[in-house]
């Protein structure tokens, strides 16, 4: 349990720093780079495209790239 929570924070912390630095999108290879595991999230938000969240954070991979948004940013 704490090995998953350690991966979730630290996925947070990746999409939340991208998104602090003003960016709305990021290649997918680099969040990679940075340690990000695609395989841990918090929940699913359902749409066309569905939107993954990681806590308060959401993005959606387009093949080679990631978009971001703060979930307050995305429609319920």
């Amino acid at each position: 349990m704490l090995a998953i929570n350690r991966i979730l924070r630290r996925n947070h912390q990746i999409l939340y720093n991208l998104i602090s630095e003003g960016r709305d999108q990021c290649p997918t290879k680099e969040l990679y780079y940075k340690g990000f595991n695609f395989d841990y999230f918090t929940s699913v938000k359902d749409g066309q495209p569905a939107i993954t969240c990681c806590y308060d954070i959401g993005y959606r991979t387009d093949g080679e790239t990631t978009l971001l948004a703060a979930t307050s940013d995305i429609e319920n």
